[in-house]
């Protein structure tokens, strides 16, 4: 399972394997430098294609002088560029250019954006590795390297553009632009995904990202807590049924959801809780959505329910094996107080949509509960009382907080999904689908992380296969729907699919 280091992490960790196992940085740069080079020749065997490689004065730099001689060595039409001065180039880097000089590589010295263009526009590049910034950019790009970026961004006969370990002028930690950022098609990153490969801009600008071994010990890495969420990690957690199995084996789900307005989210929360595998599900709803949403899903128990009375309510869902509120709920006063007297129940909960949103300012009632909250980006802002932005911008660190502050377990919705329990190791499930901004699509959400709470997994696992089993689901429909047609019940479809598809890598 690959990590997740921000970058005051991975240079620490670069400095360890330095310092206490003895490996020369000369050693990881080269690591470095040629596995980028494996990924460049795997893309590209047939040698035809003319590449630059694009250097700054620091150690990304040095990475690229490795690609370079290795490129070279192996009967690639390379050059090298270099943003800046070579006095200013120093350690290993400085040893790796003088290598690729000696070499015969023709390195170009850009002392301003001016020489970069007119470097460019003499040659015609096909493949362009990006190794101008690495992760510890902390400040806008201007001046020269702005214009080296915009230039690359821009040259016409490019037809593919490799970053060496992340997009230069992506910020390593945020995922931000820094001013302006390389387009690049594949990024090759060094022993752990950074924050930017995963959130924001970076996904975007980073292209195809492929995390490659350097040499770094594994004991190093280890002491990291956050991972990317994989196959091989779900296949572990999920259980085969038996023969003797019953409807009874597998929970009795109770959601309080749907509106008026909203019937709908009751109807998609409670038919995915059915299709990812729920015994029973009970689906209340109050007198003015029953009409709406009887007999939609023939599987369904639904009960026409009195929101009101808060007190029935509790007492029907504390004899379920978990509890999924919210989904359509409205934020009526008499739905405030339904929330506020679930909480109360010991059964395992899922809130969502509306349940959280009559949450904010009385957040103590959730503390230490068995309770999995789903907020996307705006539902956690207001629950914490602050910005979106800063929400966006430290968004693995924001639902690690929460989870850690009130004892529950966070599904922190985004382009990259979040998941943190307290005391445990936290998770990000990244797999971009712009098919899935759609209307019900957390709805969805919700229904498979009941159900699976309802079988008997734990609050971490529930979150976990909930939230695989939705974005592999979601790919499927994207294959079969596209981006602009897919709607949230073709998500749910596809749930049997996704299911298959992770036991058949049992």
């Amino acid at each position: 399972m690959e990590k997740v280091l921000f970058s005051f992490e991975m240079k620490s960790t670069d400095a360890k394997a330095i310092r206490e196992y003895s490996i020369p940085g000369m050693v990881l740069m080269e690591n470095a430098g040629r596995k980028t080079f494996e990924i460049i020749q795997r893309r590209f065997p047939c040698k035809d294609k003319k590449m630059l490689v694009a250097c700054g004065i620091g150690n990304n730099g040095g990475d690229g002088y490795v690609v370079a001689r290795h490129l070279s060595n192996n009967g690639y039409d390379v050059v090298v560029s270099v943003a800046g001065k070579k006095e200013d180039i120093r350690g290993d880097a400085l040893l790796n250019l003088e290598i690729i000089e000696k070499m015969g590589i023709k390195v170009a010295y850009a002392y301003t954006g001016d020489d970069f263009k007119d470097f460019m526009n003499e040659n015609s590049f096909e493949v362009i590795v990006d190794a101008i910034f690495g992760i510890g950019i902390d400040r806008p790009v201007e001046g020269k390297m702005k214009d080296v970026i915009e230039c690359i961004n821009e040259y016409e006969p490019k037809e593919y553009v490799f970053s060496v370990d992340l997009p230069s002028g992506i910020n390593a930690d945020t995922g931000f632009v820094m001013g302006c950022a390389v387009n690049a098609d594949e990024t090759v990153t060094f022993a752990s995904y950074k924050p930017a490969h995963i959130i924001n801009d970076g996904i975007y600008h980073s292209g195809k990202t492929e995390v490659v071994d350097i040499s770094i010990p594994k004991a190093i890495l280890n002491d990291f807590d956050r991972n990317i969420l994989d196959k091989e990690h779900i296949c572990k957690m999920f259980k085969k049924r038996k023969g003797n199995s019953h409807k009874g084996t597998y929970g009795k789900i109770g959601i309080a959801a749907g509106s008026r307005n909203m019937p709908g989210a009751a109807l998609l929360c409670s038919k995915a809780a059915m299709r990812s595998g729920s015994g029973i599900v009970n689906l209340y709803v109050d007198y003015n959505t029953f009409a709406a949403v009887s007999g939609k899903n023939a599987e369904v128990i639904t009960v026409e329910s009195d929101f009101s009375d808060a007190n029935f309510m509790l007492e029907s869902l504390e004899k379920m094996d978990a509890i999924l509120v919210g989904p359509g709920l409205s934020q009526a006063s008499e739905r405030k107080a339904l929330v506020e007297k679930l909480v109360k129940s010991q059964v395992p909960m899922v809130i969502d949509a509306d349940g959280l949103n009559v949450l904010k300012g009385n957040l103590e009632i959730i503390r230490k509960k068995d309770i999995i909250i789903t907020p996307h980006i705006g539902e956690m802002a207001r629950l914490l009382g602050t910005d979106t932005k800063y929400v966006i911008e430290n968004c693995i660190s924001v639902a690690r907080k929460f989870a850690s502050d009130y004892g529950v377990t966070v599904v922190l919705k985004g382009t990259a999904t979040i998941i943190a329990s307290p005391g445990e190791q936290t998770y990000v499930c990244c797999d971009p689908n712009p098919g899935m901004a759609t209307a019900g699509s957390g709805d969805v959400l919700s229904g498979i992380i009941v159900s699976m709470l309802g079988q008997g997994y734990s609050l971490s696992e529930s979150a976990m296969l909930g939230v695989y089993i939705h974005s592999i689901a979601g790919r499927f429909a994207l294959e079969e729907f596209g981006e602009y047609s897919l709607l949230a019940p073709d998500i749910i479809d596809m749930i049997s699919k996704s299911i298959k598809y992770i036991l058949q890598g049992k």
